[in-house]
């Protein structure tokens, strides 16, 4: 891309402008979906990182050209990959299967043991 057709839609992603944004994902998406699927490993997992990076690009696009729009961009999608695989381990903690848990024995019913004892 030229340098005068990336500033022009920096320009107008700042602006807010819908053929901008759409300019911008038309232009990366691709790219930036390889990119999220070599972090999650799942192309489900990939798209929605996709989607969410992107949306946060649109929501406060904050590009202060210290680097290449491109490189920017990249960075956005490995730390919102890098947030969702942080989730999901957390979220893997949490799940624990049945042939995880320790063997308990029966304990008796408690009204069994709160009944008067017959004489």
């Amino acid at each position: 891309m030229a340098l005068e057709n990336e500033i022009e839609l920096i320009k107008g992603c700042r602006a807010g402008s819908d053929s901008a944004r759409k300019q911008l994902y038309t232009l990366y998406s691709q790219r930036m979906l390889a990119v999220c699927f070599r972090y999650t490993g799942d192309m489900d997992a990939a798209h929605d990182v996709l989607h969410d990076a992107f949306i946060k690009i649109f929501t406060n696009f904050s590009f202060r050209g210290d680097s290449s729009l491109t490189t920017w961009i990249t960075r956005v999608m490995v730390t919102q990959s890098i947030d969702y695989l942080r989730r999901e381990k957390k979220m893997s903690r949490l799940v624990v299967h049945e042939e995880q848990l320790p063997e308990v024995p029966d304990l008796p019913d408690m009204r069994e043991r709160r009944s008067p004892k017959s004489n």
